[in-house]
């Protein structure tokens, strides 16, 4: 099990889920060799409606939701 401590305002990892996530979600997560958990972290108020945004999408939506602020944070954060 791999759990991901992230913040959706940490340049850090954002820039992790644009390098290295797919690789280990297609290497490793989606063929069943390892189960992935993300946690979310608020530093600040913008991390933490982000996180209650993704949140909103439900179980289906989530992971999807996520990638997308990770990989728009440069866009929304200003």
């Amino acid at each position: 099990t791999v759990i991901e401590y992230a913040s959706y305002t940490c340049p850090h990892c954002a820039n992790f889920h644009g390098d290295q996530f797919e690789k280990l979600k297609k290497e490793y997560i989606d063929t069943g060799k390892v189960k992935f958990i993300h946690r979310e972290v608020y530093f600040d108020q913008y991390g933490l409606r982000a996180g209650l945004l993704a949140q909103c999408g439900g179980d289906m939506r989530y992971y999807g939701i996520s990638g997308m602020l990770y990989d728009q944070q440069k866009e929304w954060i200003g």
